[in-house]
Formats: C-alpha cells, structure tokens, sequence
C-alpha cells in the first residue's frame, strides 16, 4: 500500500474493492501505524448532507459544532491531519466537490475507500479525479495471500497446517477476508463452549453448514 507516500506528499489516493476483501481493515490498520493521533475518520452513509460532513469534521478536530467553514479549514490547514473517507461510494456529488475544496485549501491528505463502484464515482468527477495522486484496487487474497496473512491475522490460525488452512479458504472463503474473519469467530467461540473440540475438516464443514444453510453438515 503506498499510503505512506500519499501522506507525506499531501496527496488524495482511491481505494477500491469488492465487498468483503479487508479494505477497511487494512486502511485502519495502516493508519494506525502511519498516523495514530492524527487520522480523522469519516465515516459516510447514504444520504450524507454537506452540513454532516462538516459537523463530523469540526467533532473530530474538537472545534464547535458552528464553526464557520474558514475556520475550519484554516485549523486543518495548521495541523498534521490525515482524512479517511470510507464507503465513498455513497457520497454525493456535491459532497465529493466539497472534499475536492477542503483538500484544495488545506493540501491534507484525503484517502477515498469503497466498493468497487467508487472509482468510477470518483473518475467521472474529472476535476476531482486529477488531484488523485494514487489507485489502489483490492482483490481477494492469493492461496501464497492466505497461508501468508491469515496465520498472523488470529492466533487461531498460527500454529494450523497449511492444507487445513487451503481446505478453509477452498471451502468457504475463497480469498474473502471477511469470510476469514466469521469462519474465525464460529471456530473460536464452537471450540471454547466445547471441551475438546479441535480445529479440523469436521469443524470447518460444520461452520459451513451454519453460514450457508443449504449445505449439508456431513
């Protein structure tokens, strides 16, 4: 992820990917690094106002919930902030032109973060487009992905064997993170209720039958 980059440079950068591949997990976790203290997190819904932009905003930077908008961009301005917009993708045309605005006055780093859709959405804003210093598209995890990040995601998974490891992603996750993140709930929860219950091929086809009832539990 070039996310270092884009902060240093004050840039904007678009994240993109299916539902499910760890986008949001993977953003948090590397803001969490680059910028602990300093990451104002938006967090967007349907229907989102420019006026609930700029009261989250001025929450975050705890100024008062009248700030003017001068003042609001000449604090962003004066501090080391990073903004996290994620689902973009439900964000409407007058409240992308708003963020290209604020990013144009105060040269923060603005890091877009959504469905697929959201490229697009952010592409067809040609004014908006240009100032993206950076793509990054996410794709589901590759088998090497999988026995690579899924042992150091939960200690669960640390000490398993790798071809229980591919029959799990075989069977149900298929390079879906979050897939990887429910079959690791049901697992821990199923062997902690159940006194010597191990991590197998037995358990994973049970999880199976509880996320898609119409497999059979065999």
């Amino acid at each position: 992820m070039q996310l270092e980059k884009v902060i240093a440079a004050g840039a904007m950068m678009g994240i993109h990917g299916e539902v499910g591949l760890g986008k949001t997990f993977a953003i948090h976790a590397t803001l969490r690094e680059l910028a602990p203290d300093t990451t104002i997190r938006l967090q967007v819904y349907l229907g989102m106002k420019i006026g609930d932009i700029h009261t989250g905003l001025a929450r975050a930077m705890e100024l008062p919930p009248d700030t003017t908008y001068d003042h609001l961009t000449q604090t962003l301005a004066g501090t080391p902030h990073v903004l996290l917009c994620d689902e973009a993708q439900h964000l409407s045309t007058t409240a992308f032109e708003y963020l290209r605005t604020l990013w144009d006055r105060t040269q923060k780093p603005l890091v877009f973060v959504g469905a697929d859709s959201t490229r697009k959405k952010l592409k067809d804003r040609r004014a908006l487009a240009s100032r993206i210093h950076d793509w990054e598209q996410f794709r589901p995890l590759t088998p090497a992905d999988v026995l690579t990040h899924i042992p150091a995601f939960h200690p669960l998974w640390q000490n398993t064997d790798s071809d229980l490891i591919m029959y799990t992603d075989d069977y149900i996750c298929h390079g879906n993170f979050r897939s990887w993140a429910n079959v690791t709930y049901h697992a821990r929860d199923e062997i902690a209720r159940t006194p010597g219950l191990v991590l197998d091929k037995k358990l994973i086809r049970w999880i199976m039958s509880r996320l898609d009832s119409t497999t059979p539990d065999r």
